[in-house]
């Protein structure tokens, strides 16, 4: 977390990058997605839709923008630890 327009994302490419450099990935690619790209409305949904996103990352970085509202809900009716 942190306030908006500090440059976290920013951040996490220049360390997309340097991972790359270093070998640990093996290529520049940079996907970022949020919760609505990972987490759908249905049951069975949200399985697919995140392994879709780790498809189009492979080989690079993933970057879950805001990761922490991938959490279960209050109530519970929430898709996104599925996701995790």
């Amino acid at each position: 977390r942190g306030a908006p327009g500090t440059g976290k994302t920013s951040v996490a490419r220049l360390v997309g990058r340097l991972l790359h450099t270093l070998g640990v990935t093996k290529s520049t690619n940079f996907v970022e997605v949020q919760r609505s790209d990972l987490v759908a409305e249905h049951v069975g949904q949200t399985g697919p839709k995140t392994r879709k996103m780790i498809e189009q990352a492979r080989g690079g970085v993933l970057f879950v923008d805001e990761a922490y509202r991938l959490v279960k809900s209050a109530d519970g009716k929430d898709f996104g630890p599925e996701a995790i």
